[in-house]
């Protein structure tokens, strides 16, 4: 019985590396959904907790706000703080 879960965990192990490995870095863009336009590269991305984070210094010029005819109203929160990298 433990050799059973022994050999899933390890399977698991042997999936999750080779799921990482099909693509590298250099790979991976971020581009908008609408329209393609490229906003940012992965080796340009941080992981902070559970959000990623472009540090690309050209990533702002690189975004147009568009507004949509059917906009929903969602809630907005502001935090001020350092962000540390």
């Amino acid at each position: 019985m433990q050799e059973r879960f022994w050999n899933e965990i390890e399977a698991r192990k042997e999936k999750r590396r080779l799921n990482a490995s099909q693509f590298s870095a250099e790979q991976v863009t971020i581009n908008c959904r609408a329209c393609k336009r490229l906003l940012c590269s992965a080796t340009d991305m941080r992981r902070r907790g559970s959000n990623y984070i472009c540090v690309d210094e050209d990533f702002i010029n690189s975004v147009v706000v568009v507004p949509l005819e059917n906009q929903e109203e969602f809630r907005n929160e502001t935090l001020l703080g350092k962000l540390l990298l």
